[in-house]
């Protein structure tokens, strides 16, 4: 047997999904039982840029990323973006478009800045599998709001809290980006303890916000909603037992 085979789950449920993960497996399953990755992987790089003839774009320096999307319209994370230098009345040519691995990704999402500009915005969709496509002038759209996110590791523990997905891997407790649980910004949103977590619960009475984390021999309180701007203090003078925590309905 494998050790992943033997391994307790951890989960939590929210709109409809299980998430899932037990330190070696992660993912999320609906009701009809349908398993996913809990996270898109991102792209390997970008597409390779070149000035195409015609497409009407003003000088100046252009920026371009692509995402990966899937039909429930979830979207991955990307890597630092491409540039390439136009003159008046040029496009911008995508060659070798990097295809997803993930079955889910059925779509390509292309970002572009408008000239001299550091704000990637919706261009197009494209489907998965097209590995050319010419950007033109265009209304450009909504920003990205995923660069640098890519999926949290699978850990001991999950839980789903205020809009964020809060995971323990050994003694590393990560988080999800805002609204986009199973991604984040992982050289950032991270936190080191001593010793392996054991307990993550988040507290919903009234105003009040925050989490309990226990490891080790203590168990700790993070106040506030933000985990940037958490202030931390000892709850108790003790940690939790890994598995012991319930969640009741507030009635």
């Amino acid at each position: 047997r494998r050790s992943s085979d033997l391994a307790p789950m951890s989960w939590a449920f929210d709109a409809g999904y299980v998430y899932y993960t037990n330190g070696f497996d992660s993912g999320r399953i609906d009701f009809d039982g349908f398993r996913e990755p809990w996270a898109l992987q991102a792209p390997i790089g970008q597409p390779l840029l070149q000035a195409n003839a015609a497409g009407g774009l003003e000088a100046g320096q252009y920026q371009v990323a692509i995402t990966y999307r899937d039909a429930s319209g979830r979207e991955s994370g990307t890597t630092m973006a491409e540039s390439i230098d136009l003159t008046a009345g040029q496009g911008i040519r995508l060659l070798s478009i990097p295809q997803p691995t993930d079955a889910e990704s059925t779509w390509i999402r292309i970002y572009a800045t408008a000239a001299n500009s550091s704000t990637l915005r919706f261009c197009q969709d494209v489907p998965a599998g097209t590995t050319t496509f010419v950007l033109g002038a265009q209304q450009l759209g909504a920003p990205l709001a995923t660069q640098f996110q890519e999926p949290l590791p699978p850990g001991q523990i999950v839980r789903l809290y205020r809009g964020r997905m809060y995971v323990f891997r050994h003694n590393v407790l990560y988080w999800s980006a805002a609204m986009h649980y199973g991604q984040g910004v992982l050289h950032r949103s991270y936190l080191y303890m001593d010793e392996d977590g054991t307990l993550i619960e988040g507290l919903h009475v009234g105003e009040e916000a925050g989490l309990f984390v226990a490891a080790g021999k203590r168990t700790y309180y993070f106040a506030g909603g933000d985990p940037e701007k958490w202030t931390r203090a000892i709850a108790h003078p003790h940690g939790a037992v890994r598995g012991t925590s319930a969640q009741v309905e507030p009635s």
